[in-house]
């Protein structure tokens, strides 16, 4: 027997000695004390026996999913945080935590039920409002456009470019491309040494506008902000589109600039 069992053992005796609400607290208060040092299987084994107490406990299958999850056991994770969602639709964390882990498996489409749930609850947490964008950005959905803007109501991302960059995206998504040139070209004001966002106006330019003037000027500016942060990656795959344009433009003869 491993140690959660034996530490199951342990709950149910204590169970029977007539302490199950003393000891139900302890396990709570153990599951979330090593939960906040990340020591994630303290905090399952906790979490677990807390459950063997009172298998209806929210507190408990919450910190059992975030324990699993930490764990690497996703799908073990997302089990736990459904059945945390099934039994409080009304809960904020349940649904949160619950879309949270589909996220995190990629499963957006299904992720975006228990959000917008959580988001009747509670509309004005930034977390979640970047969860529901994550979302709607990955399936080019144009509700996304709320929850972003929603976001701007946060010192966080009202000064800098996130916002812009991500409304832009969507923009993008749905072929709008003079809303996504404007959005970029704001995103660029606000940080005009960002990589991403100087790359993403870029491939605009480069594959949609048509404009290999603009994308070879946003595609030198990307790759010297790369450069600048120790981007290697960042600057490698610039670096090769370069490469690739001068050849197209020697072969057009244009001479490059």
């Amino acid at each position: 027997m491993g140690p959660a069992g034996r530490w199951l053992m342990v709950a149910a005796l204590v169970v029977a000695a007539g302490c199950a609400r003393r000891s139900l607290e302890q396990r709570l208060q153990d599951a979330t004390a090593a939960a906040a040092a990340c020591h994630w299987r303290d905090a399952y084994e906790s979490a677990t026996a807390a459950l063997y107490e009172d298998r209806d406990n929210l507190t408990a299958r919450i910190l059992q999913g975030l324990a699993l999850q930490e764990l690497r056991k996703s799908e073990e994770a997302i089990d736990a945080f459904r059945l945390a969602a099934d039994a409080a639709p009304g809960d904020f964390c349940a649904q949160y935590f619950y879309g949270w882990a589909l996220c995190e498996a990629g499963r957006f489409a299904d992720a975006l039920t228990p959000l917008k749930k959580a988001y009747q609850i509670r509309r004005d947490h930034p977390d979640l409002l970047i969860l529901l964008s994550r979302c709607c950005l990955e399936q080019n959905l144009p509700d996304g456009q709320r929850y972003l803007m929603g976001l701007r109501n946060f010192r966080t991302y009202r000064d800098g470019p996130e916002v812009h960059n991500a409304l832009a995206m969507l923009a993008l998504g749905q072929r709008n491309y003079k809303q996504a040139s404007l959005l970029f070209a704001e995103a660029i004001r606000r940080d005009p040494t960002n990589p991403a966002v100087l790359q993403n106006m870029a491939v605009l330019q480069d594959q949609h506008l048509r404009d290999p003037h603009q994308a070879l000027l946003y595609y030198r500016q990307a790759l010297a902000a790369s450069q600048k942060g120790g981007d290697r990656q960042r600057e490698a795959c610039l670096r090769n589109r370069l490469r690739t344009l001068a050849e197209e433009r020697k072969q057009a003869g244009q001479r490059p600039r």
